[in-house]
């Protein structure tokens, strides 16, 4: 949100915002997970998960929202 946000604001051009998005969304797609859930924490070097390991369907949640208004806004600028 902080991403689209900054372009909201201005202070990113579009092309900046989009090319952050997908490096942000193919790192997440590339981190190890549980049944297909995500952990909670990852280290950031290496981005594996720390232990202990454990899946929190509150966060999970919470991110699948932050997906839902990333979708609304992609859409937005496709217009």
């Amino acid at each position: 949100m902080a991403v689209i946000s900054a372009y909201d604001l201005g202070y990113e051009k579009l092309e900046d915002t989009l090319n952050l998005l997908q490096k942000m969304i193919n790192t997440v797609c590339n981190l190890q997970k549980w049944n297909g859930h995500l952990y909670n924490w990852y280290n950031l070097r290496n981005l594996e998960p720390l232990m202990p390991r454990y899946v929190s369907s509150v966060d999970s949640g919470n991110f699948i929202r932050i997906f839902i208004c990333c979708k609304t806004v992609l859409y937005e600028f496709s217009k």
